[in-house]
């Protein structure tokens, strides 16, 4: 059946057949693959053998497609889930440190005070409150040790936060670098 029986079609089935292959990119053939004359003479050279063979067929291109498509989005998914988890414990990072930068001065005020009072008590001045300024330096020494936990906790917090991001990053490159070689062989 020819296509000239569709009318809205434009493109004559003959006129393909007539066309000079050579004027056209060829799909490669395999190595030592030849071209022979087609019967009938007038026809331009056909190849004798298929192109490189398509592993799957065409189900087996869709599926590799898709499961690149879902690779592709779950790599998202996973630098979307991640990026805010990073931002969360950097800010938390940054509040610990303000704390502890608040509570380091407290911890040296407060030794220094007890110092003080306990140097004057050596030589016999019972006027100090050693009892208050022993509290006041456990007090501080409590809070800053309440601090370098939460900072430690978050140290480690944000080490594996970033660790995964890390390796959602260099696998995505990894794909990247896959997807450019597979396009640089078409």
């Amino acid at each position: 059946m020819s296509t000239t029986d569709y009318p809205d079609l434009e493109i004559n089935i003959d006129d393909i057949l007539e066309e000079n292959p050579e004027d056209k990119k060829e799909t490669p053939l395999r190595p030592g693959a030849s071209t022979a004359p087609v019967s009938g003479g007038s026809r331009t050279a056909a190849p004798t053998e298929q192109p490189w063979r398509i592993d799957g067929g065409l189900h087996g291109i869709g599926d590799d497609l898709e499961n690149r498509v879902r690779s592709w989005r779950n790599l998202v998914r996973l630098l979307k889930q991640h990026r805010p988890q990073l931002e969360t414990a950097a800010a938390e990072r940054e509040k610990l440190i303000e704390a502890l930068g608040r509570i380091v001065p407290e911890v040296v005020a407060s030794g220094a005070t007890l110092k003080t009072a306990l140097d004057k008590t050596q030589s016999g001045d019972l006027s100090d409150n050693l009892a208050g300024h022993f509290s006041k330096n456990l007090k501080a020494l409590e809070e800053l040790e309440e601090v370098a936990e939460a900072l430690t906790g978050n140290l480690v917090w944000m080490r594996s936060v970033w660790e995964q991001y890390a390796r959602t990053i260099v696998q995505a490159q990894t794909m990247r670098e896959e997807m450019e070689k597979s396009g640089n062989r078409s």
